[in-house]
């Protein structure tokens, strides 16, 4: 399967922050992609991993506005190509897997659970610094650490490091926000809304903690109509 690459100036490598944004604002919409043209939800996710690999082969090459796009149609072709590969393993006959028992399958709380764990964990990346954030994704991928410090011209050592204090930083992350401390962080450019006083830049440094918290939205949406046009520019 080929998929055409976009071209982008720069060459940055493998992982830089077109990664780690795409994922964090998309991931949701990537998965129920990958599950309208999947057999099951471990397919899709199947075919998800698949997709993401691929972009993080390519994501140096691939201009940003249309990064998305790109990604999208990928991990289509992943989850057609999975299904395709899971038809010929259980033969021609469309399978009704409603008529099994999949108890392995997580329930709807469960992965209502899950999908709020993935977007807290998306916000807290974006606090790790960028070498940070590479190394935990290379490692995520099933990357060994030399085989890290290999691909990134990286000692052991500046490897080990990276490893420790970007899962330090992305585990207090986390915390934060489920105690609660990023809603009050952003709370007063939110209650600025207002008055007037908060700016579309505020609004852009508040837009990772916004997309991931429902009450905080809920709360941007309740301003007034008047300020809603500076709440659209963010």
């Amino acid at each position: 399967m080929s998929h055409s690459i976009l071209p982008r100036a720069g060459g940055a490598r493998p992982g830089d922050p077109l990664v780690l944004a795409t994922l964090a604002a998309h991931h949701d919409a990537l998965l129920r992609t990958a599950r309208r043209h999947s057999m099951c939800p471990d397919d899709a996710q199947d075919a998800l991993q698949r997709g993401l690999e691929i972009f993080l082969r390519h994501a140096h090459r691939l201009e940003p506005e249309r990064a998305i796009g790109w990604l999208t149609t990928v991990v289509k072709h992943e989850a057609m190509a999975v299904r395709r590969a899971r038809t010929r393993t259980l033969g021609f006959d469309e399978v009704d897997l409603d008529l099994h028992d999949a108890r392995h399958v997580e329930s709807p709380e469960e992965r209502v659970l899950g999908q709020d764990r993935v977007a807290r964990c998306a916000e807290a990346l974006t606090h790790l610094k960028a070498q940070e954030a590479q190394a935990l994704w290379l490692k995520a991928l099933g990357n060994s650490y030399r085989e890290i410090g290999r691909s990134q011209g990286w000692s052991y050592t500046k490897v080990n490091r990276l490893m420790a204090e970007g899962r330090r930083t992305l585990l207090q992350r986390y915390a934060s926000i489920e105690a609660g401390d990023e809603c009050a962080r952003w709370a007063p450019v939110l209650d600025g809304l207002a008055d007037g006083t908060t700016t579309a830049h505020d609004l852009i440094r508040a837009r990772p903690h916004l997309r991931n918290c429902p009450s905080c939205r809920r709360r941007r949406m309740s301003v007034a109509p008047q300020t809603q046009q500076l709440a659209d520019a963010a």
